[in-house]
Formats: C-alpha cells, sequence, structure tokens
C-alpha cells in the first residue's frame, strides 16, 4: 500500500502530542510507546503499546485534535500510514464499517476524558454510567448482522485499526 513508510523513534522521542492535528496513523513494528493525557499539571498514563499495535487511528477518523501524547518507552520503529492513505483506505469500506469505527473513537474518547488523577464520587458516577454505555454499545455492534458480514471483507490495513478500536473500547 502507497502512503505508508518506516520511521524510528529513539528512547523519549515524543512521537505526537496531545492537542495537535493529525497526520498518520502509525503501527509499531518493535519497541514501544506511552500514551498519555495532561491534565491540569499532572500527566496520567493511558496506555502502553509493543509490537503490533496501532496509535493515531482516532483522530483521523474523527478529525478531532490528537487526544494524548505519545513518546517512545526505548527505541522504537513504526510504520507510519499518512492521512491521505488512510483516508483512501477507509473511503472504501463499507458504511457500516466506517460508522461502527467513528462509534469506538467515541466511547474511548469518552473513557479518556473520564479518566483522571483523583476521581471523585461524581467522576465515580460517570465513569459507571460511560461503562454501561460502551457495554450498551459493544451489543449493538454484536448484533449488527450488516456489520457482521462486512468486517471479514475489509481490507487487512483498516481490520487491524477496526480490532484495535474494538480492544480499546471494551478489553
Amino acid at each position: 500500500m502507497s502512503g505508508i513508510e518506516s520511521v524510528k523513534f529513539a528512547k523519549g522521542a515524543v512521537i505526537f502530542k496531545q492537542g495537535e492535528k493529525a497526520d498518520a496513523v502509525y503501527f509499531v513494528v518493535s519497541g514501544g510507546v506511552e500514551i498519555s493525557k495532561i491534565e491540569g499539571q499532572s500527566r496520567l498514563l493511558l496506555a502502553k503499546l509493543g509490537a503490533d499495535a496501532v496509535f493515531g487511528e482516532m483522530a483521523l477518523i474523527d478529525s478531532q485534535p490528537r487526544s494524548a501524547t505519545v513518546i517512545a518507552l526505548s527505541p522504537t520503529e513504526c510504520f507510519k500510514g499518512t492521512q491521505a492513505a488512510f483516508k483512501a483506505a477507509l473511503d472504501k469500506a463499507d458504511p457500516a464499517v466506517k460508522a461502527a469505527m467513528t462509534k469506538l473513537v467515541a466511547i474511548i474518547r469518552e473513557k479518556n476524558v473520564s479518566k483522571k488523577a483523583k476521581m471523585t464520587q461524581e467522576d465515580v458516577a460517570k465513569a459507571t454510567a460511560l461503562k454501561q454505555k460502551g457495554e450498551k454499545l459493544r451489543q449493538e455492534l454484536l448484533a449488527n448482522n450488516a456489520l457482521q458480514s462486512k468486517l471479514p471483507t475489509v481490507e487487512p490495513f483498516l481490520a487491524g485499526i477496526y480490532n484495535s478500536l474494538w480492544n480499546v473500547a471494551f478489553v
């Protein structure tokens, strides 16, 4: 697929920052990254990813700014897919698959916003409600026969991203 290149990052390199405009999606080949968000004066860890993981896809799907900062934990090699390559692949996908990916991104963004260093009782209640909303979405997507029949036909590039989104949203 054109629009994909190999890129290497030194340990501690900032791959992108929270709030930036998205220009690419990344697939970790080797090494690892840390995904975190800034909350006030604190940095809150959202995830650590290693080989075969994907990151940076959410902002390309919903055209929102980056929701987190990504830093290389060790020397890291990634395949970097350009925004144009991603958009071309997404444009070829069935509308049901695109809609499902958009819903998955929305629930992940809500989960990330709800994560806080210090949780109040109100925050815990919101997180519980969000968990219930996520479970309802999971059941909806699993019951959507049109979507389920389209997933095996999605090109591997997007299938990997869909699976990654599913895992982050529900696992």
